[in-house]
């Protein structure tokens, strides 16, 4: 796979909805094969083999912004795993905030984060919550939730 010439430093600033993210190149393409994808040579080199203005390929290797039709709020959590691999937590002590968990899910299944998506769908959210409130009251203080 051919690789982009952008160093893995590069900060990226991703647009989402009314917001702005930034994140290193790194950060992106080490942990979604999408944006691997799209920051390499293969996917300007799929634009210029079709002339749809809608094809993924109108987006250049070397650009540092790119725009994301997605929930802002969504690609926090997304933009949080791939930073930390961290697992969103959404749960404010009585209920789960399953509406945010869809589109996160959405949104990763989008952006190939097929462990993301699968953790989100197969419900692991509730056993990973269960573990941390019994940490948080005491119950387990030296071990980690996960």
């Amino acid at each position: 796979m051919s690789t982009s010439s952008l160093d893995p430093q590069t900060q990226i600033t991703i647009r989402v909805g009314e917001r702005t993210f930034t994140a290193h190149l790194s950060t992106l393409t080490g942990g979604s094969p999408y944006f691997a994808a799209k920051f390499s040579d293969r996917w300007s080199q799929a634009a210029s083999k079709t002339s749809s203005n809608m094809s993924p390929a109108n987006h250049d290797a070397t650009d540092k912004t790119i725009s994301l039709d997605a929930n802002p709020n969504a690609f926090e959590h997304v933009l949080e795993f791939l930073r930390f691999n961290v697992y969103p937590l959404l749960w404010d002590g009585k209920t789960f905030d399953l509406s945010l968990y869809n589109k996160i899910a959405s949104l990763a299944s989008y952006l190939l984060l097929d462990n993301l998506a699968t953790w989100i769908y197969s419900g692991k959210y509730v056993s990973s919550t269960s573990r941390f409130v019994l940490r948080c009251k005491g119950k387990h203080p030296h071990r980690a939730p996960f």
